[in-house]
């Protein structure tokens, strides 16, 4: 159910590798999903179709960009996940650069699989509307 969506400058295949291991263990890790249900999709581009504030990227300067989607999650959760995958990535790609990050959160109620809604597909899912309660 939760995927992560990595969007970086042209990598190897083992880079690609690592970031998709490391990146899920952090994940996995920091929320207490099992790795098993995360899914990671590379979005790569070649120099010159990417820019910064403006400017074309070239060179050192990296545009880099993480997009989580994944059930409501705990504040003290989602600062963990943001550290945890900033640091996995800047040592990862050897960059030294972390990677804007955006949790973006839902509902079971506004996820299809298998042509259902999650809350009505799964009784773990009707029983509960997030994985995690909210704080107050």
């Amino acid at each position: 159910m939760p995927s992560l969506d990595v969007t970086l400058p042209e990598v190897s295949l083992e880079t690609r590798t690592r970031l998709a291991r490391e990146l899920t263990e952090a994940f996995a890790d920091a929320t207490h999903f099992e790795r098993e249900l995360l899914d990671v999709f590379f979005h790569e581009y070649p120099p010159g179709s990417a820019a910064h504030g403006g400017v074309m990227v070239t060179g050192a300067v990296r545009a880099c960009h993480l997009a989580i989607a994944c059930p409501r999650i705990s504040r003290a959760t989602k600062q963990q996940v943001g550290a945890s995958l900033s640091a996995v990535f800047a040592r990862v790609t050897g960059w030294g650069v972390a990677p804007v990050i955006h949790i973006q959160e839902f509902p079971y109620d506004n996820v299809v699989v298998d042509g259902q809604l999650l809350s009505d597909a799964f009784e773990a899912c009707r029983q509960r509307r997030f994985y995690y309660p909210l704080e107050d």
